[in-house]
């Protein structure tokens, strides 16, 4: 709900800009949905004020291209790919459509870069041995989450059996 509540405090925040009376909407209507799911009022299609929808293609990318405290930004071409996925649906298929040309003129190769960036910087940073370990724990998640699957009793069992598998593959 707090989430939610920031699109009418930005348009409370802008109602009084008589400068450009529209802002406030796009504001205040930027998670409307083309097809009637989003929110406040559930407006549909050309129900939604033209700025929102724009505010709505720009506040996906950024929000995509952002890193989060719960996780890394994404690359552009990722998030392109899902805003043309959501084209029509969850956004105007007008607006996505001039956003792509802009994307194709050019006009985002600097966060294409940095996004991109980032990704190539996270791959050089980890050191082989790393990598190796990481590939290491991955079947014993697996162990764990079959655990859950088999009976308890003869859990135990399996697991020390892979453990000392483990140790004997390590010794060979």
């Amino acid at each position: 709900a707090i989430m939610k509540q920031h699109a009418a405090n930005g348009y409370e925040i802008l109602k009084g800009i008589t400068v450009m009376p529209n802002l406030a909407l796009g504001a205040g209507y930027h998670h409307e949905r083309i097809d009637g799911k989003g929110y406040p009022r559930g407006l549909k299609g050309d129900e939604i004020p033209e700025i929102a929808q724009v505010i709505a293609v720009a506040d996906c990318l950024d929000a995509m291209t952002s890193t989060r405290p719960y996780r890394k930004a994404m690359p552009l071409s990722k998030a392109i790919s899902i805003i043309k996925d959501i084209s029509g649906t969850q956004l105007s298929s007008k607006v996505v459509d001039i956003f792509l040309q802009l994307v194709d003129e050019g006009a985002f190769d600097e966060l294409r870069a940095e996004t991109e960036g980032q990704q190539e910087e996270k791959k050089e940073e980890k050191p082989e041995g790393q990598q190796e370990e990481k590939k290491e724990e991955k079947p014993e998640r697996k162990t764990e989450e079959k655990k859950e699957e088999r009976p308890e009793g003869k859990t135990e069992e399996k697991k020390e059996d892979k453990a000392e598998e483990k140790t004997e593959d390590k010794k060979a």
